[in-house]
């Protein structure tokens, strides 16, 4: 079992809004972001700790990032460990380990953050927490899913599994 985290940004009219996100590769869920107005540590930290509040399958969880300074700081590469999780880097210059997080925040800008101004972060976080669990998590349908939701591949994989037992 995999997980991928990136972060980007998105301006308003109060100033820069960050966004990070940690996305399972399994179900293409967003398993845990955060949004707050700085890129410090606590925001790559906050989306780790949303995700492994979710059911996590045991040992073996790898979560994958890039090398930016959040990810490499002391007090993130030890966190994951709390959690049963090993962290995970991309290769120096190669931004195409992390492509399934990149494609999610780039189809975010384009889809939801690009087609409006935003004058307050409160209104943009609102979008942002909107497209996350109700559009992405729950009603887009993704081919690498067979054309299911990520939550209605959870779904089907569960059901899968316990038939199997």
């Amino acid at each position: 079992m995999s997980w991928a985290g990136e972060f980007t940004y998105i301006w308003t009219s109060e100033g820069w809004l960050y966004l990070s996100a940690v996305i399972d590769l399994f179900s293409r869920r967003i398993a845990g972001w955060s949004m707050q107005g700085h890129m410090r540590t606590a925001i790559v930290l906050d989306a780790l700790t949303m995700a492994a509040g979710r059911p996590v399958p045991g040992r073996g969880l790898l979560s994958h990032s890039d090398r930016g300074s959040q990810y490499t700081s002391d007090g993130y590469q030890t966190a994951p460990r709390g959690h049963g999780i090993t962290c995970s880097m991309s290769r120096e210059g190669n931004c195409r380990d992390n492509a399934v997080v990149e494609s999610f925040l780039g189809t975010l800008r384009n889809e939801r953050l690009h087609r409006r101004s935003w004058p307050l972060q409160m209104e943009a976080m609102a979008a942002i927490h909107e497209h996350i669990e109700v559009f992405c998590n729950r009603r887009r349908r993704q081919s690498t899913l067979d054309h299911r939701s990520p939550a209605g591949y959870e779904e089907l994989d569960a059901t899968t599994l316990t038939r199997a037992a």
